[in-house]
């Protein structure tokens, strides 16, 4: 199946590095404090509707 999106899903799986003005990277969820986060970052990305932005939630592996 081909992707719609204009970045390439790999290179989203994969990210390793600094946010930008396209990527937001939360890595860990508190009830108290990431959803408020997120809303926010939501807001600020629909202010640029023609630019497409993504938000990457990650969780690190139970040892």
């Amino acid at each position: 199946m081909t992707s719609s999106l204009p970045i390439n899903i790999n290179d989203l799986l994969h990210f390793h590095g600094v946010e930008s003005a396209r990527v937001e990277l939360k890595q860990s969820w508190d009830e108290k404090t990431t959803g408020l986060q997120v809303l926010k970052t939501i807001c600020a990305f629909a202010n640029e509707i023609c630019v497409q932005k993504y938000i990457l939630m990650t969780v690190e592996p139970a040892n």
